[in-house]
């Protein structure tokens, strides 16, 4: 199932599904000109609307909206850990001199230290995420991320690190035996979440599934309220990107929910 799923995204959540759609209705207009040309009408209709700003802000606030981040001074005393999910890395590679956290994980990676010296040090840190690519299992990621949290500031004994999960419902079960692990008489296992607010409704409900009580505090936003302006109607290489992050965490939560795993 997480092979199949790695190889779909790539062709549905990338321009190649609009090539495609084009193509398909060129296909069709030499049969059909009225069908080949609806197609070839929708598709670009759709490849521009989810190319401007607009249109990606509504999708990407329709997930943020949906969970609100818990303040600090509300956080309880018995929360186990602060459990920031990986997000993506560059490997040490002829195109990269070094390895390096991509911007998303970079960014949840501060909010969790920010947390962590909000409350003084009294929480530790946990990053967990392994590779998600099914070709190269093997992730660099939690060490970076642990190697940049030490060089921040903080002490090495304060920041665990779970590499083994390929996907965010993976993450939950580690994140659980973890738990069970190093607080055996916690019940329930409870913890601060720290994700792309994009992300936070599908990672918030995959920690309640497995027995986690998640307090979501969450990072990476990308939409917000703004108001309109012409530009805003332009498509924009950024939009479109953006776009296709909100779709994928739409379907994702459609996904895992025929799947169970929420």
């Amino acid at each position: 199932m997480f092979l199949f799923i790695k190889l779909l995204t790539p062709i549905f959540f990338s321009p190649l599904v609009f090539v495609v759609a084009i193509g398909a209705g060129f296909f069709f207009y030499r049969r059909n000109k009225k069908y080949g040309r609806w197609i070839i009408v929708a598709s670009l209709i759709m490849l521009y609307a989810l190319s401007t700003e607009i249109v990606a802000r509504s999708l990407v606030t329709s997930l943020e909206r949906r969970v609100s981040s818990v303040a600090t001074d509300m956080i309880p005393a018995d929360v186990s850990a602060i459990v920031v999910l990986a997000g993506g890395a560059d490997k040490k590679d002829a195109y990269h001199p070094f390895a390096e956290l991509g911007g998303v994980s970079w960014r949840r990676l501060w909010q969790g230290i920010v947390l962590y010296r909000v409350l003084n040090g009294r929480i530790p840190l946990l990053y967990s995420g392994g590779s998600g690519n099914p070709f190269d299992p093997v992730s660099d990621e939690a060490v970076l991320a642990k190697e940049y949290a030490v060089s921040a500031g903080i002490p090495a004994e304060q920041f665990l690190i779970e590499s083994s999960s390929r996907n965010t419902a993976e993450s939950g079960r580690a994140i659980k035996t973890i738990l069970e692990s190093a607080f055996p008489k916690q019940t329930p296992k409870r913890i601060v979440l720290v994700t792309s607010a994009w992300h936070m409704p599908r990672s918030l409900a995959i920690m309640q599934r497995v027995g986690i009580d998640a307090l979501p505090y969450s990072a990476d936003f990308r939409g917000g309220v703004s108001r309109i302006s012409f530009e805003d109607f332009f498509p924009s290489n950024g939009s479109f990107v953006a776009s296709f992050f909100a779709l994928h965490e739409w379907i994702g939560i459609v996904g895992y929910r025929i799947l169970g795993w929420i």
